[in-house]
Order: C-alpha cells, then structure tokens, then sequence
C-alpha cells in the first residue's frame, strides 16, 4: 500500500513539472509574441474591398477597414498591455495605419504578406525628457530630448536674460535634460518616450514613437516601408524617441527599410523686451529598437535607428544636443519553448518517478547474516 501511494505521488510530481514547464513556453523567447499561442480571428483580409487604409486604434485594441460597404471592424485582444490581432493568413492590399499610445501586434497562423506600414507617434513611455516648469529658473527652459533605446539629448542653454528683470539669473540657464534609455534590446513590443516641454509649454516636446510587432508561423513579406519614428519638438521642445519595430517569423523578407528614428529638437528662438531672452534648441530624441528573429533574412532598404539631431539655437544660444543611436537585435527562431522544456521535463519526471518507486520498496536488510556452523 506504501509502495502504491509512492507512485502515485511520484506520478503527480512528474505530470505537474511537464505541464508547468510546457505553460511557461508560451511566449517566444525574447520577448515578442508566437503567433501559435493565440486564437486565430479568421483570415484577412474580409471578402469586402477596401476603400482605403487599413487603420488600427491600439487604445481600442480595434482594427478597422474601409469599404464600399461601411467600415468593417475586428475586436483585438490584450496581452500584457499590447493589442493582439491574430488570423489564420494575412493579405493587406493597402497601407495599415497604427494610431494610438498602446504597442501592437499582427500575428499570423501562415504567411503575412503586407505593404508599407506607419506608426504614427504616440509613445508616452518611462523615458521622457524635462523641461518647461522643470527648472528652478521658472519656465525658462528648453526641452530634453525623450530616450528608449538610446537617451535623449539635453536642450541647448538660453541666454541674454535682461538683467533688470530676472537679476539673480546666470548668465546662461542650462537646458532640460534628456531621458534616459530603458528596457532591452530583446524586451519585446514597447513603445517610445516624449521629449519635454519647453517655456511654460509655449514649444511642445514631440511623442515618442509608437510600438509594432509583425509575427508568422509562415513568411513576412513587406513591400513597402515600416516606421515607428518619434516626432519632432516644436519653439526649443524636445524631440520624440523612436519606437519600436519586431518581426519574428522562419523567413522574413523586407523589400522597402525599417525606422525607429528619435525625433528632432525644436529650433530656438528669441523675445524682445523687458522679459527678452535668446533661446536654445530642443534635445533630440533617442533611437528606438529594431528586434528581428528570423532564420532567413532579407533587408533591402536597410534601417535606421539613429537618435534626432538636437535643435538649432538662435544668435548666441546653444543648440540642443542629439540623441543617442537605438539598438538592432538579429537572431533566429528559437525552437518552441514549450516542447523543449517539456521533453526535459518528462526525462526528469521518468527519472524522479522511478527513483520514488525504487526507494518505496523494502531494502534488504544488513547485518543480519549469520555465519555458518
């Protein structure tokens, strides 16, 4: 009877080990999403013809097409903060439009086949740049650039302050600074950072660059151009960071380029007056991050994950300093987690099972032969 509750309990601890080590497989490694682990929404495109872009609100997680017969719409799904779209193939005939604040992800159970695609900016992530109110000079003060994959650049010093006015002021008040890069080069769907402000948000910092993620279990094949820039600074803001850009698919095949470029500062300016001054320019937005695992691999266009160029500081201000480069991360499909963690896990559990099963049995005793005669 001990040995019959041995096996059981041994059987549980082999079974339990497989499946937990199955269910943690269900991401691919590095951080973008496998297509397999998500249920498919049917094929794209509809039988409707489209009318226009095909355009995607990542804050209603909805995916919207224009045709002749109305707007079709696709309910998405979250997952861990990013919206997922998943079908059984993808086909778009027309340009895709990524609105919103939230990254995104179109998988496909087969090939995705797509033309060009922009994100247009609208990251508001952990690295933005100061400025604005941030100084303790008042709201003088030109924006730092945002930061994601490389750091912003600090905004450019302004000068010639009117003495009367402000008498306790330096003779140059420094620019805001950047912000600081964050995240990893293999984190996954993330979206940018904003650069900040600048005089009592008279400029404005530009939003960072929004976040995509294009998956296949099949072939990606894009024929136009992908972009997640950061948007430019404007009056001395700082720029934007870039975003983000995953492809994660057996064969990938790009025939246009791919950009996560940080936004540029604003320009400087100057204002007259009792209250005049000589402005800097903005910081330039960072780099964002490229992350691509595929085992074949075509680029025509190339990429660009260069940081923006700092804005151009009027008369005797300094101009705002660039962003620092983004990161590229290449590499090949891993196998499926799943499958690798639980064939091991199953030689484990055998092995433990029969060890249990082994000790559960009466040992032969020792000591208690006796000798002969």
């Amino acid at each position: 009877m001990a040995e019959r509750r041995g096996r059981c309990w041994c059987a549980q601890i082999g079974l339990g080990v497989i499946l937990s080590a199955v269910l943690s497989g269900s991401c691919a490694a590095g951080g973008l999403l496998d297509p397999a682990q998500f249920a498919s929404l049917g094929t794209l495109p509809s039988r409707f013809v489209v009318s226009g872009d095909y355009v995607i609100d990542t804050n209603d997680c909805v995916l919207s097409i224009p045709t002749f017969q109305g707007v079709w719409s696709v309910q998405g799904v979250w997952s861990g903060g990013v919206a997922v779209f998943t079908f059984d193939s993808i086909t778009i005939g027309a340009p895709v439009q990524v609105e919103g604040s939230h990254p995104v992800a179109l998988l496909s159970h087969g090939d995705l086949n797509t033309p060009s695609i922009l994100v247009t900016p609208g990251g508001n992530g952990p690295g933005g740049g100061t400025g604005g109110f941030g100084s303790p000079y008042g709201s003088y003060l030109t924006g730092g650039g945002g930061g994601f994959g490389g750091a912003g650049g600090a905004g450019g010093q302004t000068t010639d302050y009117v003495p009367v006015t402000h008498p306790s002021w330096p003779p140059a008040v420094p620019g805001g600074s950047g912000g600081a890069s964050y995240g990893s080069p293999t984190g996954g769907p993330q979206v940018g950072s904003a650069g900040g402000v600048s005089f009592g948000v008279v400029g404005s910092g530009g939003a960072g660059g929004g976040g995509i993620e294009l998956g296949a279990m099949g072939t990606i094949r894009l024929d136009g151009n992908l972009s997640a820039d950061g948007a430019n600074g404007t009056w001395a803001g700082g720029g934007g960071s870039g975003g983000f850009i995953g492809l994660w698919a057996p064969t990938v095949i790009v025939q246009g380029s791919l950009s996560a470029r940080g936004g540029d500062g604003g320009g400087g300016f100057s204002i007259g007056g009792e209250s005049g001054f000589v402005s800097g320019g903005g910081g330039g937005g960072g780099g964002g991050r490229i992350e691509i695992q595929a085992n074949a691999l075509t680029l025509s266009g190339g990429y660009d994950i260069g940081g923006g160029s700092g804005g151009g500081g009027d008369d005797s201000a300094d101009a705002g300093q660039p962003g620092g480069s983004g990161t590229f991360s290449d590499s090949g499909v891993p196998e499926p987690p799943g499958i690798v963690l639980g064939m091991t896990a199953l030689a484990a559990g055998l092995g433990w099972s029969w060890m249990v099963r082994r000790s559960s049995r009466r040992a032969p005793a020792v000591g208690r032969l006796r000798p002969r005669g």
